[in-house]
């Protein structure tokens, strides 16, 4: 039976037809770095961007690249209904 694998979650599956693929903004994974020890994704969230944060998040996103359990790159949409200026997010 193929598993069901669902790319986008910010809880992991106990279940074992589960293939969970957890989504971590990078100030959750600095929160809790433990995050990592099952397969992620890593990504710049639009509500938590600011000048201060952004250079040294996207360097975080860099150095997590060639991690073991890093799946994808992602949640690194845009958002028009948020405070933080449209421009700047793209």
């Amino acid at each position: 039976m193929i598993p069901f694998v669902d790319i986008h979650t910010h809880h992991f599956s106990t279940r074992a037809d589960v293939i969970s693929v957890r989504s971590l903004d990078v100030n959750e994974y600095l929160n809790k770095p433990e995050l990592i020890n099952q397969i992620f994704s890593i990504g710049l969230h639009p509500w938590y961007l600011t000048n201060e944060n952004s250079a040294s998040n996207l360097s975080i996103v860099e150095d997590l690249i060639n991690h073991d359990n890093l799946l994808a790159i992602g949640e690194c949409g845009l958002d028009k209904i948020i405070h933080v200026d449209y421009a700047y997010q793209i």
